[in-house]
């Protein structure tokens, strides 16, 4: 494969990903936490050891100036209205 083919990959999955995140912020707490399937109160200590092992460290790299994150926080920051959607405790 070659730089170009690869580089458009990426970007499509990027748009996807972030059109993903779009989604999730706008949908209730209470459907978050049953497609996530926890509830407020999180995961216990066995809930959270299964799900590390079937899908490995939560990591967001965030050295990259315009990553994901970054820029759905700031979005969020300025006016989504529910604060910022990838830390649960605030909402």
């Amino acid at each position: 494969m070659t730089g170009g083919q690869n580089g458009r990959k990426n970007t499509e999955k990027q748009r996807a990903a972030e059109q993903q995140l779009a989604e999730i912020a706008k949908i209730s707490d209470e459907e978050l936490f049953k497609r996530l399937d926890t509830d407020e109160e999180g995961l216990n200590q066995v809930e959270a050891s299964d799900r590390l092992e079937e899908y490995g460290k939560n990591i967001i790299d965030t050295s990259n100036e315009y990553s994901l994150a970054k820029r759905k926080a700031s979005a969020c920051d300025k006016g989504c209205g529910r604060g910022n959607p990838l830390d649960l405790r605030t909402h």
